[in-house]
């Protein structure tokens, strides 16, 4: 049986004790720090339900009471909170998950970060390449974006971006094939072609646009 709380900006300080808490414990998960807490809780209940007595021992099970509130309250949040990232994982495709990066590494190179504005980001599958068999990418991606040049103006801005199967980035900066020499030329090239044969593949940008992606302004074809 799965309960869900989630937290909200009042809860901020609460998740920074639970943090703290956990560090000390040398926990890896909040679960864990939950567990200890409700467990201590309950058997505090239970101990004074049996062997205390008189007001002291009403006043004892009435803060006992809170504390096995806020346990619970605790259990459930982070309940929630692995819930939420495992469900964020699951959402993202491979592909999503590469454009994040890619995405991020372009804002990073521009003189002005905060000005980065994605338009559109593509890519095409190595199955899909017909001109030559093994080739040597995974994936290349197709972004297209905006940001502050030297002169304070807004330019347009292409990337083509090489995935290989073992995982390496590697940025193209320029449109025309012509200004590349070798890998660069065939990499860009690569797509264009299986582009013209309908096999580009658009990300969805709003399903990207997640918390370690914050900061970059995303919107569709403007």
């Amino acid at each position: 049986m799965k309960k869900t709380v989630t937290f909200t900006d009042n809860d901020k300080t609460l998740v920074e004790r639970l943090e703290k808490y956990k560090k000390v414990k040398g926990y890896k998960s909040l679960i864990q720090v939950v567990r200890d807490l409700c467990d201590d809780a309950l058997t505090l209940k239970e101990i004074s339900k049996w062997k205390l007595g008189g007001s002291f021992m009403k006043k004892s099970i009435k803060l006992l009471s809170l504390l096995f509130v806020f346990a619970f309250v605790f259990c459930a949040c982070s309940y929630a909170e692995s819930d939420a990232s495992e469900t964020t994982e699951k959402q993202l495709s491979e592909t999503e998950v590469i454009a994040q990066e890619i995405l991020t590494e372009i804002q990073g190179r521009l003189k002005n970060p905060d000005s980065f504005k994605v338009k559109n980001v593509s890519y095409i599958d190595s199955k899909d390449y017909t001109l030559k068999d093994n080739p040597d990418f995974k994936y290349i991606f197709k972004v297209d974006y905006t940001g502050e040049n030297g002169f304070g103006g807004v330019s347009e801005g292409l990337c083509y971006a090489k995935y290989t199967e073992n995982g390496e980035i590697k940025y193209y900066d320029s449109e025309d094939s012509s200004d590349y020499d070798g890998e660069a030329a065939v990499a860009v090239i690569a797509y264009k072609t299986t582009e013209s044969n309908g096999y580009a593949v658009e990300i969805d940008l709003s399903k990207i646009a997640v918390d370690n992606l914050s900061d970059i302004t995303y919107g569709n074809n403007q």
